[in-house]
């Protein structure tokens, strides 16, 4: 293995069932394909004044993170699965966690080449 443990920067998150793990690049990419290419835009709209806007970003935001992080929206016959509350908490998590690898590339002693950075949080959480 080429890095211990605590070196990797994988995301583990709980889908409902169990935990799982996540590529933090590879979910980015995900996101912005699934916001249209500008998630900082989706966020920005679902974080602004404009309550019209904001109610259309949140219908693009929310299922993108669904799908992105592969887990099972409410389901109104059952009651189970992630309500838009769940997927805000999980955004939150995941950006909070690319802020911290961040945080700690920042500080390490060997500098980060840009490759390394380039997945790193572009857009923030509410």
């Amino acid at each position: 293995m080429m890095f211990t443990d605590k070196e990797r920067k994988i995301f583990k998150y709980h889908d409902g069932t169990k935990d799982v793990y996540a590529d933090p690049l590879a979910m980015n990419r995900k996101l912005r394909a699934l916001m249209a290419g500008n998630p900082e835009k989706v966020v920005a709209a679902y974080n602004g004044d404009d309550d019209i806007a904001a109610d259309a970003a949140a219908e693009v935001f929310f299922p993108a993170i669904a799908e992105a992080f592969q887990v099972t929206r409410f389901n109104r016959l059952t009651g189970e699965g992630f309500v838009d509350e769940d997927l805000l908490k999980l955004w939150e998590m995941f950006q909070a966690w690319l802020l911290e690898k961040k945080n700690r590339a920042a500080n390490s002693p060997t500098s980060s080449t840009p490759s390394e950075l380039r997945g790193l949080p572009r857009f923030p959480g509410r």
